[in-house]
């Protein structure tokens, strides 16, 4: 977790407790973490003065006489505790610096991916990590980094995490920046325009040192050492606000994975200008979710039906062997499948989670295929979208649903195996769907009810967008 600010709130500390001390011993619990040759960082440094406390991005330097350089990376759970006097070895100490006046400082690592090495001279940012890293935003030059950004296809949030391009950001303020830039963490660095990217340096820029100013954000179990607690995270207008009031305009901050990090973002302020808005409409087995998808869509909005496409790929031979071979011949009836006998199959977790793993993915290229040829908004009906692989796609989920009791009677009117499908409905969270959405929408009374609400629904999106 450490970033910039919270390793330069380190550095600040570290530099009030032992700037000028001198290491008389030192005592190393787990050699893994030491990264260069561990003899030489353990003899080499004995009996040398600390001259400097210096930062490069998240890479904190301790600066030692005869050139020598202690080069330490925090990774996600790494901190140093100063103690004027020496106490018991902790659970999770790695290592332990024992001053000549008697006092000690030891780093600790509950998750053990920290870093520590010892380099002589050049060797320090020719033959480190250093050598990749890029400036700090504070040294930055506009020209190199639009470069580099104009000239990939990466989306944009996993640019502002290349340390090579830019030192310092981290997940908790490349979401920070990109919501004060009003720029989508999908948009590719291809597109960003040579002002959107000064105004990201810019953003990098004032965050970083607001957060420094704040001693850095104090998230789940970091804490930069020990007694030191940040108070940055009090001033976060986007990580961490997944399903809260975007503080600028209101609306509910939606969260996607982007480069397998979490992203948090405002769906209006943060529109992905180069693609549609994406309005999911979900909910469970009979809620209503079909005729709101087909209510919108005779608005004249494009509309994505996932069933209708699902059944389309059900009669591809490719896709019919390879759900025969996960789920048994049974559920093949010459070269059709019997959905009777699959629906049964599906009851079964593992085959569920088999036959979707397979099928979802193929699902999910038609629908960006789908997407990227539509502007303005688009319908996406996708039954249960959690879990489907395509909630990177959404922008709103709009959540339909209905008490169990009506949804039954629905099924039982049109004949269905009722049973069969509400049992493989009830296996989903559909608790965590409601929470996950932007509105949900109850239909439990009137179908002219339900339309008022789905017009208002609709209605609040054009007003944002407008």
């Amino acid at each position: 977790m450490p970033e910039l600010p919270e390793v330069e709130t380190v550095r600040r500390y570290l530099e009030s407790e032992i700037l000028g001390k001198t290491i008389q011993g030192i005592e190393v619990y787990r050699e893994k973490n030491i990264i260069t040759n561990y003899r030489s960082f353990v003899n080499k440094i004995i009996g040398k003065k600390i001259i400097k406390l210096g930062r490069k991005g998240k890479f904190l330097i301790i600066s030692l006489e005869d050139d020598l350089a202690i080069l330490s990376h925090l990774r996600m759970e790494g901190k140093f505790f100063f103690y004027e006097k020496k106490e018991e070895k902790g659970k999770h100490d790695i290592l332990r610096f024992d001053f000549s006046d008697g006092s000690n400082l030891v780093y600790n690592d509950t998750r053990k991916f920290g870093i520590l090495g010892l380099y002589h001279g050049k060797e320090l940012y020719e033959d480190s990590p250093l050598n990749k890293l890029g400036p700090d935003p504070f040294d930055c030059d506009l020209d190199t980094v639009y470069k580099k950004m104009h000239s990939s296809n990466k989306p944009a949030k996993e640019l502002l995490l290349d340390q090579t391009i830019m030192a310092g950001n981290g997940n908790i303020y490349a979401d920070e920046c990109l919501f004060a830039s009003n720029i989508h963490p999908l948009i590719k660095g291809k597109d960003l325009s040579k002002n959107e990217v000064d105004s990201l340096i810019k953003s990098s820029v004032r965050i970083l040192n607001e957060a420094i100013t704040l001693g850095g954000s104090t998230i789940k179990t970091y804490h930069p050492s020990l007694g030191v607690d940040g108070r940055m995270q009090n001033s976060l207008l986007a990580y961490g606000r997944k399903g809260e009031p975007c503080l600028r305009c209101g609306a509910k901050m939606h969260t996607i994975f982007v480069g397998g990090r979490s992203s948090t973002y405002c769906p209006f302020c943060q529109h992905h200008r180069s693609r549609p808005l994406v309005i999911a409409i979900a909910g469970p087995i009979h809620s209503g979710k079909s005729y709101a998808s087909n209510f919108l869509a005779k608005k004249g909005l494009p509309l994505f039906d996932s069933d209708k496409e699902i059944k389309k790929l059900y009669q591809n031979e490719k896709v019919i062997e390879g759900i025969g071979k996960i789920a048994g011949k049974d559920v093949l009836e010459g070269n059709s499948l019997n959905f009777d006998s699959l629906r049964k199959k599906m009851e079964e977790k593992k085959i569920r989670e088999k036959v979707t793993a397979f099928v979802y993915p193929l699902l999910r290229k038609e629908a960006i295929s789908f997407i990227d040829k539509h502007k303005g908004i688009v319908l996406m009906e996708v039954p249960l979208l959690l879990g489907s692989g395509m909630e990177d796609l959404v922008d709103i989920l709009l959540f339909v649903n209905a008490p169990e009791e009506i949804r039954l009677n629905r099924l039982q009117k049109e004949g269905k195996d009722a049973e069969s499908l509400m049992k493989i409905n009830a296996s989903y969270p559909i608790k965590k769907y409601e929470k996950e959405a932007t509105r949900v929408i109850v239909n439990a009374s009137s179908l002219a009810d339900f339309e008022t609400e789905l017009d208002d629904f609709i209605g609040d999106i054009n007003k944002r967008l407008s």
